[in-house]
């Protein structure tokens, strides 16, 4: 019976210090933690682009501060020759590209062929647009060779916090 309740207690402390050890280790792990998951901004999924066009969202997007976004560009659809381009700019650069005027961007990119892209960028404070460009503003033109050479990706934006 005394070898019972001494293996019992034995056991007892055991878990009691494991139990604090365990408690300790997750706090430590933990004290530093914060939520790291990203703001998503955007979501698009089999979107599409024909030539001589742009897409970009009915969106404006602002920045109180200088932000970092993340960008995961997944063209799954380009034939064309020549490479479509993505930019962040300003509402007023937008108007600009729209209209064949000088315009300025925050971060550009362009791809030639299908594939999965990812990058960052810091943008400024401010408002800004996301544009597809696949018509002859930007620096890549379109081939013009009667051809419909259309664009499918997906679009996944996020803001780090």
């Amino acid at each position: 019976m005394k070898k019972i309740g001494f293996f019992s207690i034995f056991i007892l402390s055991l878990l009691f210090i494991f139990s604090s050890c365990l408690d300790r280790t997750q706090i430590l792990n933990n004290e530093n933690d914060t939520n790291t998951d990203d703001i998503v901004l955007l979501d698009w999924k089999d979107w599409s682009v024909a030539e001589g066009h742009y897409l970009s969202p009915l969106k404006v997007f602002t920045f109180d501060s200088t932000a970092i976004l993340n960008f995961n560009f997944e063209l799954t659809h380009w034939d064309g020759d020549y490479g479509l381009e993505f930019y962040v700019l300003t509402e007023d650069d937008f108007d600009n590209l729209y209209y064949d005027k000088s315009f300025n961007y925050v971060l550009h990119k362009i791809f030639y062929t299908e594939n999965n892209y990812t990058f960052s960028g810091e943008i400024p404070e401010g408002s800004y647009v996301f544009v597809i460009d696949n018509a002859r503003g930007g620096d890549e033109q379109p081939d013009n060779d009667d051809e419909n050479d259309y664009a499918t990706f997906n679009l996944y934006v996020t803001q780090n916090k």
